[in-house]
C-alpha cells in the first residue's frame, strides 16, 4: 500500500468516526502513537505518546521504511527493534521509522 493510499484510508478513517487523531498501539504493544492529517492535507503526522511531540511523515520518508518492512522476514516486520539505527544504520528517520509499520499494519487487508 502506498504512502497516498495510507494517507487517504487514514483520512476517511477519521472523518468516518468524526476523530481528530487515531490512536494506535505500538509495536512494541507498551504505548500508544497517534496519527493525523497535517493541516494542509499534505503529511501524515504522529504525535507521540506524551503528546507533546508531533512529526509529519512525507512521502519520502514513508518510502524508505515500506522498503525495509517488504524486505525483512514476515516475523521481523513488526519488531520495532528492526527499524532503530542499531539493525538499520541507513534509517531515514530513527524517531518515526518504529511507528509507520504501526500503520502499514493497521491498513493492511
Amino acid at each position: 500500500m502506498s504512502y497516498e493510499e495510507i494517507k487517504s484510508r487514514l483520512k476517511e478513517e477519521l472523518i468516518n468516526n468524526n476523530l481528530t487523531s487515531l490512536t494506535l498501539k505500538t509495536l512494541g504493544g507498551k504505548s500508544e502513537v497517534s496519527f493525523s492529517i497535517s493541516e494542509n492535507g499534505e503529511n501524515i503526522e504522529i504525535t507521540t505518546t506524551s503528546g507533546k511531540s508531533s512529526y509529519p511523515i512525507n512521502e519520502n520518508i514513508f518510502n524508505a521504511v515500506r522498503e525495509r518492512y517488504d524486505f525483512l522476514p514476515t516475523t521481523e516486520k513488526f519488531i520495532s527493534g528492526q527499524y532503530n539505527t542499531e539493525k538499520w544504520p541507513d534509517t531515514p528517520n530513527h524517531i518515526l521509522a518504529p511507528y509507520i509499520p504501526v500503520l502499514i499494519r493497521h491498513y493492511q487487508v
